[in-house]
């Protein structure tokens, strides 16, 4: 198998298994050779979907590119008052403020400058209770945070919407302002 398009040959080290990292390139699939897709927004719009809550599962992972000249606005959000994900940009930093019941993190990347225009790329990883977080493969741009989840019985099944580029009452969601 051969990486296209700038994407780079990983391989596993127990196996014989290899795989493309197209991260950053704008491409995406096995050999990095279908375009990514791209949004557009403007001032207050935003895309919704109803779906699941985002499952939390013992690793995670997400990665987005974004550019913009806005100091601040919402990324991505879903949840509630209590357990919810919020990523957004503030103040030209990248802000994840990830709550999960009883405990709560935030962590905040950047030199106060990703609202310059040009594409910056973000990968957040979760392992365990272990939250990572890197903007632009930069090591100085990297933060880390642990958290303490007591898991309920009472087990939230319905339907939320998940809010990308913004929300419909963001005034109530940003929790950084």
């Amino acid at each position: 198998m051969r990486c296209r398009n700038g994407g780079q040959c990983l391989k596993y080290f127990d196996t014989d298994l290899r795989k493309c990292d197209c991260s950053g390139t704008g491409y995406n699939g096995n050999t990095c050779s279908e375009k990514e897709t791209v949004a557009y927004f403007q001032t207050a719009s935003f895309i919704s979907k109803s779906s699941e809550s985002l499952k939390s599962t013992r690793v995670n992972f997400i990665q987005f590119r974004f550019r913009t000249n806005d100091p601040s606005g919402i990324i991505l959000y879903s949840g509630g008052s209590t357990e919810y994900i919020l990523i957004e940009l503030y103040n030209g930093n990248i802000v994840l403020k990830l709550a999960l019941g009883t405990d709560s993190i935030s962590l905040s990347v950047g030199d106060g400058h990703l609202h310059d225009g040009t594409w910056h790329s973000v990968k957040i990883r979760s392992y365990g209770q272990d939250v990572f977080m890197n903007v632009d493969n930069d090591s100085l741009k990297s933060a880390a945070a642990s958290f303490v989840y007591y898991p309920t019985e009472n087990c939230n099944t319905e339907k939320e919407k998940i809010f990308v580029g913004g929300h419909e009452f963001p005034q109530f969601i940003s929790k950084t302002t």
